[in-house]
């Protein structure tokens, strides 16, 4: 889903003049899951039936932002969701782990800049803006965590 933000109509100035502001989203539930025949299975597994190994039941990303009409100045607030998935398969009576990822809020900005007969792209991002932590759960105990930390990044690229 993209959605155009008419700022413009409901705000003086240049700066809402200028730029279209925009909405993007999109979510997926997956309803999807793995059967063992038992008859084929070894018996070292904890479930015949689960999840698919990797696979998360819902997804979501969405973005706002803006960009100026001359494209040449982009801002742009990224939230990306997973749900909880399988990592590894719970054999021998241990259940299976599972990764808890975290909720990623990033942000963007990048601007186009005519300098010295090139044409210069300087940008910045900022990375797990809320600060959320790596987990891994098995059995309701975390069995590994970490922290992620902020990431922040400053680039600048050319074109000749």
């Amino acid at each position: 889903m993209e959605k155009l933000i008419p700022l413009a109509q409901w705000f003086d100035g240049d700066f809402f003049q200028n730029r279209d502001f925009f909405f993007k989203g999109n979510a997926t539930f997956i309803d999807a899951e793995s059967r063992l025949d038992p008859d084929f299975a070894n018996g070292a597994q904890t479930n015949l039936e689960r999840r698919l190994t990797g696979q998360s039941k819902w997804l979501g990303n969405a973005q706002l932002g803006w960009q100026t009409l001359d494209l040449d100045e982009r801002l742009a607030i990224n939230v990306n969701y997973t749900g909880k998935r399988i990592t590894d398969i719970g054999i021998s009576g241990a259940p299976d782990l599972f990764e808890d990822p975290p909720v990623m809020v990033n942000l963007t900005y990048a601007r186009d800049l005519e300098i010295f007969g090139g044409l210069w792209t300087f940008s910045f991002e900022a990375d797990n803006l809320l600060g959320e932590d790596f987990r891994l759960v098995q059995g309701g105990l975390d069995v590994e965590a970490f922290r992620l930390g902020r990431e922040i990044s400053i680039g600048a690229s050319v074109r000749f």
